[in-house]
């Protein structure tokens, strides 16, 4: 029994390292799972503010080629100023976008590209300004210097278009990682919740089948000992009536040699009484010899008392020892 109970104890200990083991792999498997989650979730955020910084810079640099149209348009002096006011305005918007992104944790491949957009933006700017400060001085020179703005701005386009299409395939590449991940996570969490409840369930079952084999055992034994100790109580039982009976038998007869001594004591004193008359008898033999005859009945008489005292001594004797 101790060696059974041994050797469930050890299996209900290698099942529940078993189970414990499977539940710290799936927390470990949780725990990296939502940690690239969230390194993902963080690489979205940054591909996300460089797309937006990115399309700002867009943005200005279609609002500069729309500021220089409008200087070549303009014939007042003051509508010039007030278009280049925003001209630089734009040119400045342009520039913290790039600074924005620069600072971002971007590959290198798209610090690359936005290198590549600074150049072309200082190449860009300085062609603008040289348009309008020709715009100031000479609007038809001004306008025949306009395609050379045209090559800046469709350079400049051009690194723009890279940029984009760089940013936008990270963006994608990070949402579609980040998704992978997720399902993935998703699908090994509800294998291991799966297994650590087949586990579990398996588990409770041996837990309950050995239990019941022990319950069984401990009714077998208190049955086997429920058994012995009616056997035991039965046995104690008729000894102790056969003590009882001995003793109600030695009871009688100490009841009934103390009667027989009583008898004894009795027909001890008749013979005393007998003896004593037969003294008397013979003294009066004696002294009276005249008076022969009477004198042998009465001492016949006596002997004959004394041999039934006699007798009755002898039946209590031989009573006594049977």
């Amino acid at each position: 029994m101790l060696f059974r109970s041994a050797s469930i104890r050890t299996r209900l200990l290698g099942f529940g390292a078993g189970t414990v083991a499977l539940t710290a792999a799936l927390g470990l498997f949780a725990y990296l799972t939502m940690r690239g989650l969230s390194s993902a979730a963080s690489e979205l955020v940054v591909s996300s503010h460089a797309m937006r910084n990115h399309m700002e810079a867009d943005m200005m640099h279609d609002a500069v080629r729309a500021d220089v149209l409008s200087v070549l348009a303009t014939k007042s002096a003051e509508q010039r100023v007030a278009v280049r006011k925003d001209l630089n305005e734009h040119l400045k918007i342009f520039r913290d976008a790039l600074s924005r992104n620069r600072q971002l944790e971007l590959s290198p491949e798209i610090r690359s590209a936005l290198s590549a957009i600074e150049l072309e933006l200082n190449a860009y700017g300085d062609a603008a300004v040289h348009l309008f400060d020709l715009a100031d001085r000479n609007q038809q020179l001004a306008q025949q210097n306009y395609p050379a703005f045209l090559a800046a701005f469709e350079a400049l386009e051009g690194r723009n278009s890279n940029a984009t299409d760089l940013i936008q395939a990270s963006v994608r590449k990070t949402e579609q990682g980040q998704e992978e991940a997720f399902q993935s996570g998703v699908k090994l969490m509800i294998g291991g919740i799966f297994g650590v409840m087949v586990l579990t369930a398996v588990g409770s079952w041996l837990v309950a089948r050995n239990v019941a084999h022990v319950l069984r055992r401990l009714d077998e034994q208190l049955s086997a000992t429920s058994e012995g100790l009616t056997s035991a109580a039965s046995e104690v039982a008729s000894a102790s009536g056969a003590m009882a009976e001995g003793a109600s038998f030695q009871a009688h007869s100490v009841a009934t040699a103390v009667e027989s001594s009583s008898e004894v004591s009795s027909t001890a004193r008749a013979n005393a009484n007998s003896s004593q008359q037969s003294v008397t008898l013979v003294e009066a033999l004696t002294s009276k010899a005249a008076h022969s005859q009477e004198a042998v009945e009465v001492l016949n008489a006596a002997m004959e008392a004394i041999a039934q005292s006699s007798g009755k001594v002898s039946k209590i004797v031989d009573r006594k020892s049977t």
